[in-house]
């Protein structure tokens, strides 16, 4: 599924946002990625306790935490990769735009 971020100005808060999967999260390796265009190497990423979390209420639903956005200004592709059933999967990938 392609979902592009909203536009978050660096130094600012990053509000928290959340997104609902058909499975459970719990057990998963969860993976936030950042690349910059036509890049095939990622420059940063966020993972379980680190801008991640899996709801405590509900565990099909993940959450991007409300933080700092430390990035430098540009537009940047992302890719949220989960690994169900041992098989590693890009569920989630658009763009960001930090200015």
């Amino acid at each position: 599924m392609i979902y592009d971020l909203p536009t978050v100005e660096q130094d600012n808060t990053f509000e928290e946002m959340s997104f609902l999967f058909p499975f459970p999260l719990t057990g998963l390796t969860i993976e936030l990625k950042f690349y910059y265009p036509n890049s095939r190497t990622s420059f940063a990423s966020y993972t379980l306790g680190n801008n991640l979390e899996i709801d405590a209420n509900e565990s099909k639903r993940l959450k991007i935490k409300s933080h700092i956005v430390t990035i430098e200004p540009g537009s940047y592709y992302y890719k949220l990769k989960l690994n169900p059933d041992g098989i590693r999967t890009t569920y989630l990938n658009g763009n960001w735009t930090i200015t």
